[in-house]
């Protein structure tokens, strides 16, 4: 690939994300001043100066700026040398360190900060514009480790389909909302509390997560990997699995009667199955074999690494 045109593809990615992330703290956070979402008397401290500049436009233009660059990066590495490592030191160096800080930021406001923001989103959703970003680059992966023409649609055609089915698990067997008692003069509406775990918010991520690792044991045996769980994946997916189901058991009880809870795991449970399966040899062929016929992956020959 050529000089220009990685400088174009690192310009016009770049571009639209940082677009992106602007118009996603504009149209979808819709944050509200530091005075209604700080604590009173404290709009003078470290955490209201954090919040003022986490809400800020700067802030995600150049968080999207730097996604864009990052996706870039990957598609390049894609496209100049199918077949190689998709994932490198450099890249680890470059993109974890502002990931992580950023997640730990966020995280260590939290419990300091109202963080109300109207009727749109919450403290979470910040989050959630790098979570997608991390599963974006994961799907380029995926496509890198199956070394096959429609890799891409694998790679984001599976998380996207799952993310699909979690939502309508929560939409179409959503359990009523716990009531508790309400002070003198409250409204109705102030005496419902429904749990995040009844929201759809986590089922979706909870899709996203398992189609992403369905779509790496896929792409798996498109690229002839070793049967079986690898290193990477239970370094990776252990962990996030026992966060998951940790958390249901934390804040599911005694919301929505913990009808909640036992779905949750379930579904958890329900993608760990899915990727045993999908290590059997009988299982990969089929399953490589149905994606060849119907035209969404091809064999490509692998390029020497430049």
């Amino acid at each position: 690939m050529r000089m220009r045109y990685k400088a174009l593809c690192f310009a016009g990615l770049a571009a639209c994300a940082a677009a992106g992330g602007y118009i996603y703290l504009a149209r979808v956070l819709k944050p509200v001043s530091p005075a209604i979402a700080c604590p009173s008397g404290q709009l003078d401290g470290w955490r209201c100066a954090s919040y003022q500049i986490i809400v800020s436009k700067p802030f995600f233009v150049l968080a999207g700026a730097f996604v864009g660059a990052w996706f870039a990066y990957a598609l390049i590495r894609l496209y100049a040398a199918p077949g190689s490592r998709s994932f490198t030191a450099r890249e680890g160096l470059v993109a974890g360190p502002p990931l992580l800080a950023v997640t730990a930021w966020i995280i260590a406001l939290h419990p300091g900060i109202t963080w109300f923001w109207g009727d749109s989103l919450g403290w979470w959703q910040v989050l959630l514009f790098f979570l997608v970003a991390v599963l974006v680059r994961l799907a380029i992966a995926v496509a890198s480790v199956a070394n096959v023409r429609g890799g891409l649609i694998l790679g984001f055609g599976m998380p996207i389909i799952f993310a699909g089915v979690g939502y309508a698990a929560i939409r179409l067997f959503q359990l009523a909302p716990v009531g508790h008692s309400c002070p003198p003069g409250a409204p109705a509406s102030a005496c419902v509390y429904q749990p995040i775990i009844g929201k759809s918010g986590p089922w979706v991520i909870l899709g996203l997560l398992a189609g992403t690792w369905l779509a790496y044991a896929v792409a798996a045996g498109l690229g002839g990997l070793p049967r079986g769980l690898n290193r990477k994946e239970y370094a990776i997916v252990l962990p996030i699995m026992t966060g998951l189901i940790w958390w249901a058991l934390v804040v599911g009880p005694d919301q929505a009667g913990g009808g909640y809870v036992g779905r949750f795991v379930f579904g958890v449970c329900l993608a760990a199955l899915l990727r045993l399966l999908l290590g059997m040899g009988g299982a990969r062929s089929a399953v490589s074999g149905v994606l060849a016929k119907l035209g969404i992956v091809a064999r490509v020959a692998a390029a020497p690494t430049p």
